[in-house]
């Protein structure tokens, strides 16, 4: 219950689960976020733009970064340093991927 509560609460949390979506099975273990490209995303945000310039100010890199890693699933696919296909990264979260918006192309170029 308290989880759950916390979820609605947490407007990262919320912001995070419309804006990210965990990728395919098949590609889980390549695909990856940057946590400063998470971190940039948020501020350009209307709940970010929203919030007090109090919460704003809360939300420097360490308080982005605890309260991200408090999600559970963000937090066991959080990786400080990482090495993929050969090439290391730092401070990345595997298995997610921002959403593509539906886009709705209209098939209809005959004249």
């Amino acid at each position: 219950r308290a989880n759950e509560y916390y979820k609605d609460s947490n407007d990262l949390y919320s912001w995070f689960q419309d804006t990210y979506e965990e990728s395919e099975s098949e590609s889980k273990n390549t695909d990856f976020i940057y946590l400063k490209e998470v971190m940039t995303k948020f501020r350009e945000s209307k709940t970010y733009l929203a919030l007090s310039k109090q919460e704003q100010k809360y939300y420097g890199a360490q308080n982005f970064k605890k309260d991200l890693l408090e999600i559970n699933n963000i937090s066991k696919n959080f990786y400080a340093e990482k090495r993929i296909k050969g090439t290391k990264y730092r401070s990345i979260i595997m298995g997610f991927q921002l959403k593509v918006d539906s886009v709705i192309i209209d098939d209809d170029d005959s004249i």
